[in-house]
């Protein structure tokens, strides 16, 4: 145990003690000190020793596990003690007590204990190791504990009440000065930290009681917090100071959020709760529509009315002023998003669907856009909103652009917003009359560009003429367009496209006459292209190929178009091509009219095949060619073996007719047979046979028919050989065998003296074929 010493003033002491000076003397303070000296703190250790019977005259050890602790205590100066009378109820049972302690002091007294503490004290004090507390301390304490008065001790019902009354005065408001006894405090302060505590801990995490008046100070700061949500700024709760401070906390939290962001809270609990109600009132709007107000709080409503505002003042004027809360500034800021959005993107990229205020604006910019692609040129915007007239300017002041001339249209366009909308859609308008589109009258801006390009293609469809007056984009497009196209079909070179703009265009138009051409050289089948230059190619390639079937090779089409001269030509030469060709070979990357030629030429071949020379029915012009081309080598057949000079059909011709007659003489079973496929090789079989037969009824030779005079002539000379005594049969051919086995022997000479003899048996002559 140690003791600490401080001093103080001995006459202000005496003073204090008026008449009871006695005091100072009996204290050993002489009455000419200036000073005197007084304990000022006390700091005590325990140890508990092992006692047992074993202990010798040792100094005992510690007790394992006994008891430990330490006690310092802060003595304030007799000084700043207040007189007060003997209390005989203070210490009740202690009659060797003679003074009681004083009711109330200005210094402050303190201890800490730590360690384990002895067992004891109590009213009365336990049977050991007792100590005595006071009786107005056990009362506060009690108090403190929240225990209802049980004792009818004077000095402890004023502990409790002293208590009792602190937590009431804080509860309602400031401290009174003259009231500063130990309990009178503690009441007081235990409130007042309750307070300060829910300033620092969530309403979840109230402080551990005792004192219970620290976690009542707690939950009725928490409460006020709470009234704060349903109680407005100007009309505060009353009688309770922790509603009070609860709700003023919560209001400087929602004026702190007007002016700082939602991560920038205050550090007291009450106001944050204020600041992030707010926020969240603020995050509530922009995810809800401006009717839907969130309920029960008027910190978030605050910030839910504070978004609404900034975006009724961006709705009414983006160009304005930004609101100084940041909750407008929110609201105004996501409004002013959304039309940037719009601008700044094409209409299928829409914003995310929060916060609502953006999504709104972006869907009023494009509402803007289609007001002003439906409406009349003239027709201004006249609406209630910024953003549909930013949408409505933009997509006007473009398709203007557009329209200004053939620079502009093939400039820079505003590649996103409503802008690019309405410069496309006068563009796509020009382009669609250069397709050959129809028009779409309910967009303006995209049939003004259709229709100034159509009158454009209109006065200028040829290579030659004056100048067009009019140089807005659309009628100066379609002009050019047809510049180039008319100088195609007069066969004229493309314009250098690096010569300018213009020169470039018509070299478009150029190019699209002869890919015209190209469609219809490539399938002559294929649709007729809708670009109005592609078109036009695409029929004259046409009409020059109906021409040349109609016509004989000699009379050509009409000059004056490139496409219908070179149609005619390709026919031509197709059917050349065909002339050389095997036939029944398909050809392969001809041209369409070539393709023509030469399919004509072997329909006519395929016309001769199947019928005589000179059957009508041929449509073509290369077809008439191509069936005289086999009848012609059907007829030098007859009448040569050598296989004609010229045109592949009539090699073919000649070549049927060479495999009838083969077949016929091939065998005797294929001379009774069938003739085989094919009209020219089943006419010169036919003529073979009916020479073999011819031959064997005693006619004549046909000359004029070769296969016939081969089949009489192996007829005969099977005759001849069998006449002439040869015993088996010298050919093969299948007229020779027929007439050796048909042809009787000749019979032998006979002796007179056979004469008279009796006949002999006939014999029979078997001849194979």
């Amino acid at each position: 145990m140690s003791i600490g010493y401080a001093t103080d003033n001995a006459d202000r002491l005496r003073r204090r003690l008026g008449a009871q000076t006695a005091l100072a003397t009996w204290a050993g303070i002489a009455a000419t000190d200036r000073t005197f000296t007084y304990a000022s703190s006390l700091t005590a250790q325990w140890t508990e020793l092992d006692q047992s019977p074993a202990a010798t005259n040792a100094a005992p050890p510690a007790k394992p596990g006994g008891i430990t602790g330490s006690l310092g205590l802060a003595i304030p100066s007799p000084m700043t003690f207040l007189a007060a009378p003997k209390r005989v109820d203070e210490y009740a049972g202690y009659v060797k007590v003679t003074w009681g302690h004083l009711t109330s002091m200005k210094g402050v007294q303190s201890g800490a204990r730590v360690g384990t503490l002895p067992p004891g004290g109590g009213n009365p004090p336990a049977a050991t190791r007792a100590h005595v507390v006071p009786q107005r301390w056990l009362g506060i304490d009690d108090a403190r504990n929240g225990v209802a008065l049980v004792s009818v001790n004077p000095a402890f019902q004023a502990g409790h009440q002293h208590y009792q009354d602190g937590v009431a005065e804080s509860r309602v408001g400031p401290r009174t000065a003259t009231r500063l006894g130990r309990g009178y405090s503690l009441g007081y302060e235990d409130f007042q930290s309750g307070i300060e505590q829910g300033r620092a801990t969530p309403l979840a995490t109230p402080p551990v009681a005792p004192p219970q008046a620290t976690v009542d100070g707690h939950a009725e700061f928490w409460a006020g917090v709470a009234l704060g949500e349903t109680q407005d700024e100007a009309t505060p709760p009353a009688g309770n100071r922790a509603h009070v401070e609860g709700h003023a906390d919560f209001w400087a939290g929602v004026t702190h959020g007007h002016t700082h962001d939602a991560a920038t809270a205050p550090v007291g609990l009450g106001e944050a709760k204020g600041h992030l109600d707010y926020w969240a009132g603020v995050a509530f709007a922009a995810a809800n529509p401006p009717a839907v107000a969130p309920a029960g709080n008027l910190g978030r409503g605050r910030g839910h009315a504070h978004y609404w505002a900034g975006v009724t003042a961006a709705r009414a004027d983006l160009a304005g002023p930004p609101p100084a809360e940041l909750g407008k500034l929110t609201g105004h800021t996501d409004f002013s998003d959304g039309v940037a959005h719009g601008r700044a993107q094409p209409r299928a990229t829409a914003p995310q669907a929060q916060p609502g205020a953006r999504r709104g604006a972006w869907v009023e910019y494009w509402q803007g856009a289609d007001l002003a692609r439906t409406a009349p040129p003239a027709t201004p915007y006249a609406g209630p909103s910024a953003a549909e007239g930013a949408g409505f300017a933009d997509y006007r002041q473009a398709a203007a652009l557009a329209e200004s001339d053939l620079t502009a249209l093939h400039g820079p366009a505003p590649a996103v917003g409503s802008g690019a909308e309405g410069f496309a859609d006068y563009r796509d308008g020009v382009q669609a009359c250069l397709d050959g589109s129809a028009t779409d009258a309910a967009r303006p801006a995209y049939d003004r560009g259709w229709q100034a390009c159509a009158e454009g293609l209109t006065a200028r469809a040829d290579a030659a003429g004056p100048p067009p007056v009019r140089t807005d984009a659309g009628f100066r497009a379609g002009y050019v367009h047809a510049r180039g196209m008319g100088a195609a079909r007069a066969g004229q070179d493309a314009p250098a496209p690096a010569g300018g703009l213009e020169p470039a265009l018509a070299a478009v138009g150029h190019g699209g006459y002869l890919a015209g051409v190209a469609a219809a050289r490539a399938d002559a089948a294929s649709a007729k292209p809708a670009r109005p230059a592609a078109g036009r190619g695409h029929a004259d390639y046409l009409d020059g190929l109906a021409h040349a079937r109609a016509h004989p090779r000699a009379q050509p089409p009409d000059p004056g178009s490139a496409g219908r001269t070179l149609a005619a030509a390709e026919y031509w030469q197709g059917a050349d091509h065909a002339r050389l060709a095997p036939v029944g070979t398909a050809h392969a990357g001809l041209p369409s009219a070539a393709a023509g030629g030469y399919a004509d030429y072997h329909a006519g071949v395929g016309h001769a095949m199947a019928n005589a020379p000179h059957t009508p029915g041929v449509v073509s012009a290369a077809g008439a060619q191509g069936a005289g081309d086999y009848w012609s080598g059907e007829t030098h057949a007859r009448g040569q073996a050598a296989a004609p000079l010229g045109p592949v059909a009539a090699v073919a011709a000649h070549t049927a007719y060479e495999h009838g007659l083969a077949h016929a003489r091939a065998s005797t079973a294929n001379l009774d047979g069938g003739p085989p496929a094919g009209r020219v090789a089943a006419s010169s079989f036919d003529a073979y046979r009916t020479g073999v037969d011819r031959a064997e009824n005693g006619h004549a030779d046909d000359p004029t028919s070769r296969a016939f005079s081969v089949g009489w002539h192996d007829y005969r000379a099977a005759e001849a050989d069998v006449r002439g005594g040869q015993p088996v049969a010298q050919q093969t051919w299948s007229g020779y065998l027929r007439g050796f086995a048909r042809t009787p022997p000749p019979k032998p000479k006979r002796s007179a003296s056979e004469d008279v003899k009796a006949p002999a048996a006939k014999s029979t002559r078997i001849v194979s074929d």
